[in-house]
């Protein structure tokens, strides 16, 4: 890997208070943003009820269904509530691999502590003319977390609605729904992980649509960081 430029240069106001390098490995562009406060990544490790919104790339889907279902199976177990929005196969690979962790989804999910949604279909139910409106993800997506918030003090939720869009080349929209979930935290206290195959930017050579997302997430992991 090398360093290719220090995006505190490039005028993002989000990564104005983080040291943000992007990083070039094979032919993709991947970003990795630390906070300059050391401390803040400690504490987000070992307190899992703290809030935050950061976005995973990831190579290979083993590693994202791993890490999200234990990162679910976590949050159950300290009796908090877990939302997936996933897509279809994923999802049935993450309950597959929640089961074996020892969940019984089936009494969480009566206890409203568990919700798994289908991403391309919850999408579809708040896209107007190829942009998400934000009246209608509010009434689809943040009634959702509005009822999980009110079920537990931790709330860990897991979207792929953003790497849908930016597959279908449409990273603009991918952005805006980024930023409807900023707006929605400021709301609702959550934890929510985003992730993007690499893949999904396999058409991005200036590396913008990628530079865009990280910038409104408060952590940008490369594929396959293990946090």
């Amino acid at each position: 890997m090398k360093i290719i430029k220090n995006l505190r240069t490039l005028g993002y106001e989000k990564a104005l208070n983080q040291s943000a390098l992007l990083i070039e490995t094979g032919p993709y562009l991947v970003y990795q943003m630390i906070s300059q406060d050391t401390r803040q990544i400690p504490t987000m490790r070992q307190r899992p009820e703290e809030p935050v919104h950061f976005v995973q790339f990831y190579e290979n889907d083993s590693f994202i269904i791993e890490k999200i279902s234990r990162r679910a199976a976590k949050a159950l177990k300290i009796g908090g509530s877990c939302v997936l929005v996933a897509t279809g196969p994923h999802l049935a690979d993450l309950e597959a691999r929640l089961h074996l962790l020892g969940m019984d989804l089936e009494s969480v999910r009566a206890q409203g502590r568990y919700v798994a949604l289908d991403a391309a279909d919850t999408l579809a139910r708040f896209m107007v003319d190829g942009a998400p409106d934000r009246i209608e993800f509010n009434k689809v997506v943040g009634d959702v977390i509005a009822r999980a918030t009110r079920q537990s003090h931790f709330v860990s939720v897991f979207g792929e609605m953003v790497a849908l869009l930016c597959a279908e080349n449409n990273s603009s929209a991918a952005i805006q729904l980024e930023q409807l979930w900023n707006d929605l935290a400021r709301t609702y206290r959550f934890s929510l992980c985003c992730a993007y195959p690499l893949t999904a930017f396999a058409n991005d050579w200036e590396g913008n649509a990628l530079l865009q997302v990280c910038a409104e997430h408060s952590l940008a992991l490369p594929a396959e960081d293990p946090l």
